[in-house]
């Protein structure tokens, strides 16, 4: 299990992840503004959607969220144009990005692509660990759904890599694409000790953000406006949606 400020991943509670897609400090904030009054958790501040990402930059739009959404949990993310995000980061832009994040202690949890070189994510990883800082190790697949075995291999290969959370996510064209990614994170979550975030996205995998308890993934994400990624439900319906299911 991992102990994030007031919650506790990996502990059969689904926690709700909603993102900050915006450009500005002016629209960062006005997300934020919306988010602090949503009955989520966790909150994923897309990096990748920023104008700048110089370090005075940083700093600001990361105090003022943190001046907003007071105890919530930041999630920090650049996700790369190959893995769904909005732009492309070479290794070294990337390295110097997160080290800034990590040395001034702006985020709770900082997402790493697994598909970065081993060195880059082993380095960030022990300086994240050295600051108190959780590291997810994510893997996004955007053109489809492995089967399930590679599916299961991936995540045990993550899981290797010794991250503090395993996330990874797919794109499926059948129902049973949706159930192969289910049935793998049941499978290794046997296996392996780190907690595991999982998600089919589009309209064909919306069961999973729902069902996530039933296959132990430990969070879910959700929309305030704007989606990351498809298939976001609104916050609010989806924390509904979860206690309908539990229930």
């Amino acid at each position: 299990m991992v102990c994030v400020r007031n919650i506790v991943l990996g502990d059969g509670t689904v926690h709700i992840c909603v993102p900050v897609v915006a450009s500005d400090i002016e629209e960062i904030q006005r997300q934020c503004g919306l988010i602090k009054h949503l009955p989520c958790e966790l909150v994923e501040i897309r990096m990748d959607f920023f104008t700048s990402l110089e370090e005075a930059n940083l700093w600001e739009a990361f105090y003022r969220i943190r001046d907003i959404l007071l105890d919530k949990a930041l999630l920090a993310t650049f996700r790369s144009l190959e893995e769904g995000g909005s732009k492309p980061l070479s290794d070294e832009a990337y390295e110097r990005l997160y080290t800034v994040l990590i040395e001034h202690h702006l985020c709770d949890m900082i997402d790493l692509e697994a598909s970065r070189p081993l060195h880059l994510t082993d380095v960030l990883q022990q300086k994240a660990e050295k600051q108190g800082i959780h590291t997810i190790l994510s893997s996004h697949d955007f053109q489809g759904t492995a089967p399930r075995e590679m599916l299961i291999a991936r995540l045990l290969q993550m899981a290797e890599r010794k991250a503090d959370i395993v996330k990874l996510a797919v794109m499926p064209h059948t129902e049973e694409d949706v159930f192969c990614l289910m049935d793998a994170v049941r499978c290794v979550h046997a296996k392996i000790s780190q907690p595991v975030i999982a998600m089919a996205m589009g309209d064909i995998g919306r069961r999973s953000r729902i069902e996530a308890a039933s296959f132990n993934s430990c969070v879910t994400f959700a929309c305030a406006e704007k989606t990351s990624a498809p298939g976001q439900i609104p916050c609010a319906e989806m924390r509904c949606l979860l206690d309908e299911h539990i229930g």
